[in-house]
């Protein structure tokens, strides 16, 4: 991704993500505090985490995405403006936040079927 008009020559590290990681967005113009480098993934913020003039690292609460498609990624550096990026098609720019599954209970159950399963 390209990203210009406050923030220049960006990307984000990783198109894929679980809702909780960590996502890396590399350009320049960024503010190094933290509070001036607002970052959305959809409508959601993404809690900036550490920022330097080049790097910004923020994470979104899984609780606050409820969809399952791609999302764009925003940024607005306070006093900077928005930056914009530069797409090549209409996936390009947008994080897929997929669900994780660290627990499924119960881990046995009947072999007619029937077991009620709790994924969290």
């Amino acid at each position: 991704i390209q990203i210009s008009s406050g923030a220049a020559n960006g990307n984000v590290s990783s198109l894929m993500s679980f809702a909780d990681s960590e996502l890396t967005i590399s350009g320049t113009g960024f503010s190094t505090e933290l509070c001036e480098n607002i970052v959305k993934v959809g409508e959601t913020l993404c809690a900036v985490s550490s920022a330097t003039a080049d790097t910004i690292v923020c994470a979104v609460d899984a609780a606050e995405i409820t969809s399952l498609g791609a999302l764009p990624v925003t940024v607005n550096v306070q006093n900077n403006g928005d930056a914009v990026q530069k797409v090549a098609d209409d996936s390009a720019g947008k994080l897929y936040v997929v669900p994780k599954i660290d627990v499924i209970a119960p881990t046995t159950g009947s072999w007619a079927g029937g077991s009620i399963l709790t994924l969290t």
